[in-house]
């Protein structure tokens, strides 16, 4: 009971917080795919899914497709749209994830040496 009262207490508060932020600020800001992510577990799907594709809309046009930030919100949606039961549509964003994903990713290698740590990107 008192987890769902603070779930409840969290929605709130962070919808409060949400329309206090300017586009670009939700666009980097985690609170709107939290936010979703929350709503989700506390089965509020449709609340969730307005949220999650707004998130990844904003993204989108303010990060770019590439934004690491982006494809979370694509893989979110994704997750959501699969509790839906929508699995066509769920499928085609885990895809499109998952493919930006391997064409984008930066492999990081980190050399130790005695003095220091380094951090190399191919």
């Amino acid at each position: 009971m008192v987890i769902g009262i603070m779930g409840n207490w969290m929605v709130e508060s962070g919808k409060g917080a949400l329309l206090g932020l300017s586009e670009e600020e939700r666009a980097v800001f985690t609170l709107q795919n939290n936010l979703a992510r929350l709503l989700q577990a506390q089965g509020k799907l449709n609340e969730a899914d307005l949220l999650t594709r707004e998130a990844l809309e904003v993204r989108r046009r303010t990060l770019g497709d590439t934004h690491r930030d982006t494809l979370s919100s694509v893989n979110n949606l994704g997750s959501l749209l699969l509790a839906q039961g929508k699995l066509s549509e769920a499928e085609l964003l885990l895809r499109e994830a998952l493919e930006v994903s391997r064409r984008t990713l930066v492999t990081l290698i980190l050399i130790h040496s005695p003095a220091s740590t380094t951090l190399v990107c191919y």
